[in-house]
């Protein structure tokens, strides 16, 4: 499989067989969003992608679930994302579901007829990103929880442990093959380095987070 960093799927689909049908997000304008802001969208040639469909069919042929990536495959020309379902389906005869990100837009603006089609050929699960469509509300507020925390009278500290990106590959990818357990000693790190501050109550620090954050929170309970 080739595949071009950053490359997301949501955690639901952590044992689903990934093809990166475009690079980057045709919106990339969610003020909650940051994770295809330095990736100028633009679609894998279809030769390849159909090839590489091809190519795990006869590898993985048992694979039920799949995901197609990148930011919003429902944004793509309705005949080519048609052909790689065709091609989906040809490839994996035990093929259950197809996931995708998607935007309420690229949705709305197919027909209900292509939509149908779309669900016959397995494609069952869109995930979506809600943010307001008007401006004069984005205007207005801020989307980030931190926002809150700090006018609630709260110090935010961000921590960048290993397996963040920006410094470098070998300190991103230190943590593949086990997840879950430098990234949590960093935070862990942190917030006693923090707890010495002359301004912080060590007795209320707490760590957060969503996604996989939330599961290095919980690992943080668990080591700390």
């Amino acid at each position: 499989m080739n595949y071009q960093e950053p490359l997301f799927r949501p955690p639901a689909e952590a044992g689903s067989l990934i093809f990166q049908v475009a690079y980057g997000c045709p919106h990339n304008r969610c003020r909650f969003c940051g994770m295809y802001k330095r990736v100028r969208y633009r679609l894998r040639p279809e030769e390849e992608v159909l090839a590489e469909i091809a190519d795990a069919g006869r590898r993985y042929p048992g694979t039920a679930r799949i995901f197609l990536a990148d930011g919003d495959c429902m944004a793509l020309p309705f005949d080519r994302l048609k052909r790689y379902l065709e091609a989906l389906n040809r490839a994996f005869p035990s093929l259950a579901r197809v996931g995708s990100y998607a935007n309420g837009s690229s949705i709305q603006n197919r027909t209900g007829e292509e939509l149908a089609a779309l669900r016959r050929l397995r494609l069952h699960t869109l995930y979506l990103g809600l943010e307001s469509g008007s401006q004069e509300v984005l205007d207005k507020w801020s989307m980030d929880w931190t926002d809150v925390l700090v006018q609630d009278g709260y110090i935010v500290v961000c921590v960048d442990g290993r397996g963040t990106g920006g410094r470098g590959a070998e300190f991103k990818k230190c943590t593949y093959g086990s997840l879950g357990a430098k990234e949590t000693e960093d935070q862990i790190a942190a917030a006693k380095y923090v707890s010495t501050l002359p301004y912080v109550d060590p007795a209320r620090i707490g760590i957060y987070g969503w996604s996989y954050g939330g599961f290095m929170a919980l690992n943080c309970i668990l080591k700390g």
